[in-house]
């Protein structure tokens, strides 16, 4: 018969064997789990770079030049300091000169005919004045003289004719003829005679007497007003005449300083257009290699190219003295700080450069300058330690670099899969998170993460190792 100790013995096991069931159904449920580990965490940041010249000159097409290239020196050429490494074509601007040039001429020509009439057009309004001036004084002496009138004599001999004439007329005796002709004493044409006499006296009588008429003032008057609106004619006109004399010579002085001003600017022009034709020819600064740009990212210059004002056509650089230029992902850009070590491995070449970072672009850039789509890279200068390195590192040469970017004792890591980004809760904003496993249940749990790798990342904070976490994707699978 059991007893009630065998009783109490079946039921504990029994409870052991559903808590090993509980467990075996929850390992089995959650196989991915992990614990952070405490250890030093090196963060070493990998990326692509190229050796490059560290003294290098870029020549660029000069200021308001453009056309197109007439001569580029194949690139890796050796050149000596003044030898011509590229060449603009200047026909366009040869044309244009000689054009300026004969434009120059014919302003330069018409300017001297301009000086040469200006004092022939003097000459000719002051003769042109000096002949108005003498009408004018002409017309007034003749106002002059219409307004005086008559002279006395005048007016004397014309008063003596009328006298004279009555005088004559009077003493006809046309009447004692007439009676003499009644009786027949005489004939008829002396009687005629004698009064045709008598008619002409009187003619010159009344004509004396017009005469004196029209010396008075009042019957002169019309003369004298034509007399004076004459005189006013003539003196309008000789002041007509000094202003067009006065007009006449300041256009030829400005004709003569517009084609002046003309010829002076069409000189500048030439003087510009033969600097330009100076500049044409980009001469190296020093001795050196050329080395050809990349023009927009991806372009390299060549004969026949269109090029314009500014536009890098060549570099001349140095190639003894090399640095490498490595583009680093914009994930792994916040670890990269000046001044940390670098290990430059070239392919074929076994023996390490080494170097130090110094220089980190501020703008960043597509991987692909002709498809720019996707994520950003930054250029980052990396000095060499020995400028000079051996004659196996090459100009242009492609290399791997890695960078020592960041060194923690002793930090807590975890693999880089299980850390989460996105909403975390009671924030707005985006943060990082980890799923642990409490009493066999996910958790989301917010942490503050450090340095990174392509394999783990720096969880920060006080943590004991032995807090459970678990991958993303089992916790949200269905």
């Amino acid at each position: 018969m059991p007893t009630f100790r065998h009783l109490f013995t079946g039921l504990y096991l029994l409870s052991l064997c559903s808590l090993w069931a509980c467990q075996s159904e929850t390992a089995t449920a959650y196989q991915n789990t992990v614990r952070l580990t405490q250890q030093d965490f090196q963060h070493r940041v990998q990326s692509e770079g190229e050796l490059v010249p560290l003294e290098k000159t870029t020549l660029q097409v000069p200021r308001r030049l453009w056309g197109t290239l007439e001569y580029l020196a194949p690139e890796g050429t050796q050149v000596k300091k003044g030898d011509v490494v590229a060449r603009v074509s200047t026909r366009q601007f040869t044309e244009r000169v000689s054009r300026y040039i004969n434009s120059m001429a014919d302003n330069q020509t018409d300017m001297r005919v301009r000086q040469m009439k200006v004092p022939l057009e003097a000459l000719k309004s002051q003769a042109n004045l000096a002949q108005q001036s003498h009408a004018a004084d002409l017309k007034k002496l003749t106002e002059t003289e219409v307004r005086q009138g008559p002279r006395e004599n005048e007016r004397v001999a014309a008063r003596v004719e009328e006298e004279k004439a009555r005088l004559q007329a009077s003493a006809v005796p046309l009447t004692a003829q007439e009676q003499l002709e009644a009786k027949g004493y005489i004939s008829t044409a002396e009687v005629n005679s004698a009064r045709q006499n008598r008619l002409q006296q009187e003619t010159l009588a009344k004509q004396a007497e017009l005469k004196q008429i029209q010396q008075q003032m009042s019957y002169r008057q019309p003369d004298i007003s034509k007399a004076a609106l004459e005189t006013r004619a003539a003196e309008l006109q000789a002041q007509i005449t000094e202003l067009e004399g006065a007009a006449q010579a300041s256009l030829l002085r400005t004709q003569e300083l517009s084609s002046k001003s003309r010829a002076a600017s069409l000189n500048r022009r030439v003087q510009s257009m033969e600097s330009r034709l100076n500049n044409a020819e980009m001469t190296a600064p020093f001795a050196g290699t050329v080395i050809y740009p990349r023009i927009s990212g991806f372009q390299a210059p060549y004969i026949g190219m269109e090029v314009y004002n500014g536009m890098p056509v060549a570099q001349v650089a140095k190639t003894d003295n090399l640095q490498v230029i490595t583009r680093v992902h914009e994930f792994d850009i916040p670890a990269i700080k000046v001044g940390q070590k670098a290990t430059v491995q070239a392919p074929g070449i076994t023996e390490p450069l080494t170097g130090k970072v110094s220089k980190i672009q501020k703008l960043a850039r597509y991987k692909d300058e002709q498809k720019p789509v996707g994520l950003k890279y930054f250029d980052v200068e990396i000095t060499l330690d020995n400028p000079r390195p051996p004659a196996d590192f090459k100009a242009q040469m492609q290399v791997s670099v890695d960078i020592e970017a960041e060194d923690q004792p002793q930090a807590w890591v975890i693999p880089l899969e299980y850390l989460v980004s996105g909403k975390v809760s009671g924030k707005d904003q985006d943060g990082f998170f980890l799923w642990q496993a409490v009493n066999g249940t996910p958790e989301k749990v917010t942490v503050k993460v450090g340095p990174r790798n392509s394999n783990q990342v720096v969880i920060l904070g006080d943590w004991t190792g032995d807090e459970v976490f678990m991958l993303p994707a089992e916790v949200n699978a269905p």
